[in-house]
């Protein structure tokens, strides 16, 4: 068996670490989780430009070195897989560094500072040196959302005919999310129709918009919670057969089927349906597998040629929404 890849973490932010209450945590909704549950990568360093955070941080995740900056990590060693979790207006410049260094993989948060243009620039460049980029769409590596996907394609639930989707703070940094698994899951390119008021969200910036999409003449609704701590995401997605759900923050999956009504007669109702747990709470370690497994000319579950559709998608939302508001 090869030497576990030596991971380093960048940023010690809550994606980083702050989302899990700590190592014995059941459900990995970290990098630093990821790294310590996956038997082929060990994480060996961190990087955080606030020394407190930085200590807090090592202690609470075992991590052996810290560095205040990245440069001083890439000056003093070498890593195997590079995760980006640093704030967003940071992602892109962090990304160019690596390039340099040349790591066998990086994982990247979104929104790739939602510009799309340069992620793909930038993204085009790791391709040319054969570095995959995995970007923590984290739905798209979860195994459940695999195979909605496969049973959709194959037409099991009937003819799509609508989606309704729930978001909160902001379009571009949460209702990506919901853009992108719309996206995967119908593999259908979402158009924009129609944009209401942006809402702030406490990440200028960025608004929380309710928006009207078009899925190639499927109606696809987003619809943007107001306030600055709205945790609910959910999906709503309707077919002639039956109405699939994404609840429970992406935990839980829904399916209720149409037979007929125990009310009204010679009329169709849906049953109560059935609910089972998603793979969401392991999918960043599926990202670890896929990023371990890949191989020249593979396609990553997300990467950043997928991410950056969403995200420049978003983004225009985000700027029509503005520019109506004003």
């Amino acid at each position: 068996m090869s030497d576990p890849w030596r991971a380093l973490i960048v940023g010690c932010g809550k994606i980083a670490g702050g989302y899990n209450r700590g190592p014995d945590d059941a459900m990995v909704l970290t990098h630093a989780l990821a790294y310590r549950n996956h038997p082929g990568c060990k994480l060996a360093a961190c990087v955080d430009s606030n020394a407190e955070v930085l200590a807090d941080f090592a202690a609470r995740w075992d991590v052996p070195r810290t560095y205040l900056s990245l440069d001083q990590a890439l000056d003093s060693e070498s890593f195997d897989i590079v995760s980006v979790c640093s704030p967003t207006g940071t992602h892109l410049a962090t990304l160019r560094r690596l390039l340099q260094a040349r790591p066998h993989a990086v994982f990247a948060e979104k929104p790739l500072d939602g510009d799309a243009k340069q992620a793909r620039e930038i993204g085009a460049q790791f391709a040319a040196q054969e570095i995959p980029v995995a970007v923590n769409f984290t739905r798209r590596f979860d195994e459940a959302m695999h195979a909605l996907r496969q049973s959709i394609r194959e037409g099991r639930y009937g003819t799509l005919h609508s989606v309704v989707g729930w978001y909160g703070r902001g379009v571009v940094n949460t209702g990506s999310h919901l853009i992108d698994l719309v996206n995967y899951l119908t593999e259908r390119e979402p158009t924009i129709e129609h944009v209401g008021a942006a809402q702030l969200c406490g990440l200028d910036p960025d608004f929380t918009v309710t928006a009207e999409l078009d899925l190639g003449g499927v109606p696809f609704r987003i619809i943007g919670l107001p306030g600055v701590d709205v945790g609910r995401f959910e999906v709503e997605i309707g077919f002639s057969d039956a109405i699939v759900s994404l609840e429970d923050a992406g935990m839980t999956l829904r399916l209720r089927s149409y037979g007929a009504s125990d009310v009204f007669a010679n009329e169709r109702a849906l049953d109560r349906g059935t609910w089972q747990r998603t793979g969401y709470g392991i999918a960043m370690l599926r990202a670890i597998d896929e990023l371990l497994a890949w191989r020249s000319g593979a396609r990553l579950s997300s990467d950043i040629e997928s991410a950056a559709f969403s995200i420049e998608l978003a983004d225009e939302i985000r700027a029509r929404s503005v520019e109506k508001s004003q």
